[in-house]
């Protein structure tokens, strides 16, 4: 019999095993902490995380995502892996709820990009092309879902999944919602909410 949505937040662990990026060549899976939700954000049990292209680009050292003497880096150290996965929602608030529309237990996954909702672009409705352009699993504040928790940040675009689609598909959902993820394009045909609508900006 499978837990509850009840059960699984009550066998939350104090630490997990995650993917932690040092730089190029230099991945480690160690045991760190489980993170810890914020206001607005979700605790989510990682089911499945895909390995794309970006992936394999990072992790070999290209230079859009380290840089070279004509581009800084973009990519960040110490940082968890992983911008395509899928996971069951174990802790969250009442804000993440009503705002994403998920409950305990629910199946969810997220776009690759974490908006800004302040730039120019995502003032504009834009938020593919959000100047910051932090992305789950190259930055620091937005940690990847090469982990067995992850959290979903407050400003992340976050949609519930059904239950019956194997988690190894719906883990490239996220894909499907933009391109590469250290180029701010998109081929989405959804355009993005406007951000005068506060539920979209996290408050």
């Amino acid at each position: 019999m499978s837990e509850s949505p009840a059960d699984q937040v009550n066998h939350i662990p104090d630490t997990m095993r995650a993917v932690i990026c040092h730089g190029p060549e230099n991945y480690q899976l160690e045991e760190v902490a489980v993170p810890k939700p914020g206001p607005g954000e979700a605790l989510v049990q990682v089911e499945a995380t895909g390995i794309c292209a970006s992936d394999l680009k990072c992790y070999h050292g290209a230079a859009k995502f380290w840089g070279d003497s004509n581009r800084p880096a973009w990519a960040e150290t110490e940082v968890i892996p992983g911008h395509e996965f899928v996971g069951r929602v174990v802790q969250l608030d009442d804000n993440a709820a009503d705002r994403w529309g998920i409950a305990l237990g629910d199946r969810v996954v997220a776009e690759q990009i974490v908006p800004c909702w302040k730039c120019r672009y995502c003032v504009n409705g834009e938020y593919w092309m959000c100047a910051p352009h932090d992305m789950f699993g190259f930055k620091r504040r937005t940690p990847g879902g090469m982990a067995e928790y992850m959290v979903y940040n407050k400003d992340a675009l976050v949609y519930k999944i059904s239950p019956d689609l194997p988690p190894a598909q719906t883990a490239s959902y996220p894909a499907l919602r933009n391109t590469d993820p250290a180029s701010p394009r998109s081929s989405r045909s959804l355009r993005a909410p406007r951000t005068h609508d506060r539920r979209w900006r996290g408050e």
